[in-house]
This record gives C-alpha cells, structure tokens and sequence, in this order.
C-alpha cells in the first residue's frame, strides 16, 4: 500500500471527516475507509483525488510522499 497522508494533513487544515467528505462529494466512511488503510487511497478516483487536494490545498503527490506526515506533525506543533 502506498504512504497516505491523508488523515494528517486533514487534521492540519483542521477539517473533520465529515466537513472533508462534504467538500468533496463523497460519504464520511469513504474518508475514514482510506484513512484507515480500508481502501487504498491510490486506487480512488482521479478525479476524486483532486477533489481532495482542492479542498486541503496541497498536491497529489503530498497525499502519497513518506516524508509529508513528519512535516505535518511539525507544523501543527509550530502553529499550536
């Protein structure tokens, strides 16, 4: 399965589940299904996966980079 940071960079935004799945059109189990590594992020949708970086403002590859969860945490650190 590949890295996903989904969960992380939506805690950043300060979004819950709920208000994510909202802005992008889906069910709030869907959110949850890849946060929890249910269903792999990688195999939703194109235009789903842009849907999420539209409402997180980031990029598609920050939802799937190893590195970006540890840059997250940091960040929310520095802001708290």
């Amino acid at each position: 399965m590949v890295v996903n940071n989904l969960k992380e960079i939506r805690k950043a935004r300060g979004l819950n589940q709920c208000e994510l799945a909202n802005k992008i059109g889906v069910v709030q189990s869907a959110i949850n299904h890849w946060e929890n590594g249910v269903v792999d992020l990688a195999l939703a949708r194109f235009d789903t996966i842009l849907k999420i970086c539209v409402a997180l403002n980031c990029k598609a590859v920050d939802l799937f980079q190893d590195d970006y969860a540890k840059k997250c945490k940091r960040l929310s650190r520095k802001t708290h």
